[in-house]
C-alpha cells in the first residue's frame, strides 16, 4: 500500500470518526434536552403540587378562622344569655323582695309609708 493510499485511508477514518462522533454529539444533545425536557415536567408538577398544598393550607386557615370567630360569637351569646338571665333573675327576686317587704311593712302598720293602702 502506497503511502498516499494510507493517508486517503487515515483521513477517511478520522471523517468516519468525526461523523460518529457529530451523531453521538446529537444524540447526547437531544437526550440532554429531553432530560430538561422532563426535568421542567417535574418541576412544573412540584410547584403545582406546592401551589395546591398552599391553597389548601390557606383554606384549612380560613375554616379554622370561622370556627374561631363562630366559637366566640357563641361564647359571647352565651355570655350575654347569662348576663340577661341573671338580670331578670334580678329584677324577679327584687320585685319579691319588694312585696315582702310591703306585706311586712302593712303587718306593722306602715304600709301607707310604702304605698300600701291601708286596709
Amino acid at each position: 500500500m502506497s503511502h498516499d493510499s494510507k493517508l486517503d485511508v487515515l483521513d477517511r477514518g478520522r471523517e468516519h470518526t468525526e461523523h460518529m462522533y457529530r451523531i453521538a454529539r446529537a444524540i447526547f444533545e437531544t437526550r440532554r434536552a429531553e432530560a430538561r425536557f422532563w426535568l421542567a415536567i417535574v418541576n412544573e408538577a412540584r410547584s403545582a403540587r406546592t401551589t395546591r398544598q398552599a391553597t389548601i393550607d390557606i383554606a384549612r386557615a380560613e375554616v379554622d378562622l370561622l370556627e374561631k370567630q363562630d366559637s366566640e360569637a357563641q361564647t359571647r351569646e352565651g355570655y350575654y344569655s347569662r348576663l340577661f338571665q341573671a338580670t331578670a333573675d334580678l329584677v324577679v327576686d327584687a320585685e319579691a323582695c319588694t312585696a315582702r317587704l310591703k306585706d311586712e311593712a302593712d303587718a306593722i302598720g306602715l304600709g301607707p309609708l310604702y304605698g300600701v293602702p291601708a286596709r
